[in-house]
Parts: C-alpha cells; structure tokens; sequence
C-alpha cells in the first residue's frame, strides 16, 4: 500500500476511535429496569451484578449492540445498548425535582420562620430603643440640670469665698477693737484711780485747813 494513502487512514481511524475512547461519554440504565452487567459483549458471558433504573454508566468502548461501561465504584462490563440511554430516567428526574421542591419548602418555611424570628426581634428592639430613647433624654434632662447646678455651685462657692474673707477681715477688725477697748479700758481704770486720789488728796487738804481755822476759832474765844 501506498504510505500516501496509508496516513489519511491511520488519522481517519484515530478521528473514529477519538470520540469512542476519549470523551468520557455517560449513559444511564433504562426506565424502571434491571439489566445485567456482563464480563464480555455477549449473552453467554458471566453476569458480574443486576445494574437497577437510573445507575450512572461510563462508556468506555462499545461494538454494533453492547457498551462496555464503567460503574461509579470502578467496576467494569458489558451491557446491551438497547438497554441504555443518555438520559437520567424520568422517575429520577420527577425524584430529584420532587426532591428539589422538598428542600425549597423546607428552605421557604426555614426562611418564613427566619423573618418571623426578625421581625418579633426588630419589634423588641424598637421597644428597646424607645426605652433608650426615653432613658437618654432622662440623662440629657439630668446632666443639664447637673449643668446649672454646677453653676449655681459656682456662685455659692464665690459668695462664700467673698463672704469668709469679709468675715476674716471682720475678725481681725474686731480683734484690733478689742485690744484698743482692753487699753481704753485700762487707760479709763488708770483716770478713775487717779481721780479717786486727787479726791482723797483734796479732802484730806480741806480737812487739814478746815481743822486749822476750827482750832483758830477755838483759841480766840478763850482769849
């Protein structure tokens, strides 16, 4: 044979063989349906296992009428193509959609109860904020008056900081009058001490010249 004719061939078998062996092709067991897995593309062939409806099959080579397949769990054989299909089974299909809205239900009731679970929380905690609300304006009322107290505090403490100076210059004031009536009162005692004694002086002048022209009177009368 010509080799100018011999490698269009040779790519013409490997474009044939390409789809078969290399894209991995899946088929699935027919509706509800058992089919033998068999060791060889025959019916005199060993059965390896029943393959139930809907079982997942990966075709690895085939011939006119058998596929020779690969289950999930790596196990290798034979079965009629009229048996297969590359579709999921309808009865599949229905279980997985019922399945599907089964979850959507458990989701949309999960998701009901989630909102109700909300909303009962942003009502409690509208309640709370009110009650913050109220308690902040409680604070606010209080730190203003707290505010003007301190002011009249303020005052209170300058008027008395006025008045205990006037009150310390009052003392020393008085202090000052006290000791200056001590010495007035002194000086007074010294006066009246000293009056007293000029009277008794004077009397007991008096009372010596009144004794002299009483005895005076006294001799001329005899005489």
């Amino acid at each position: 044979m010509n080799i100018r004719w011999l490698l269009p061939f040779l790519m013409l078998i490997l474009l044939l063989w390409i789809p078969v062996h290399a894209q991995a092709k899946r088929v699935y067991v027919t509706d509800e349906f058992k089919i033998t897995l068999r060791s060889g593309p025959s019916i005199e062939n060993k059965i390896f296992r029943m393959l139930p409806s809907g079982t997942r099959l990966e075709v690895i080579d085939e011939t006119p009428a058998w596929y020779q397949v690969r289950t999930e769990d790596g196990k290798e054989g034979w079965i009629l193509k009229r048996y297969a299909m590359d579709r999921l089974p309808y009865k599949q299909q229905a279980e997985r959609l019922q399945n599907k809205i089964d979850r959507l239900e458990r989701d949309q009731r999960q998701a009901e109860k989630t909102i109700a679970d909300l909303k009962k929380e942003n009502s409690q905690l509208s309640q709370e904020l009110s009650k913050t609300r109220s308690s902040l304006e409680e604070v606010q009322q209080k730190y203003d008056s707290l505010r003007s107290d301190a002011k009249r505090i303020n005052t209170i403490k300058s008027n008395y900081e006025t008045a205990r100076k006037e009150l310390e210059r009052t003392r020393s004031r008085l202090e000052t009058v006290l000791e200056e009536n001590k010495e007035l009162k002194s000086q007074i005692s010294l006066r009246w001490f000293l009056s007293g004694a000029g009277v008794v002086g004077i009397s007991a002048i008096i009372g010596f010249f009144l004794g002299r022209i009483q005895r005076k009177k006294s001799r001329s009368v005899y005489f």
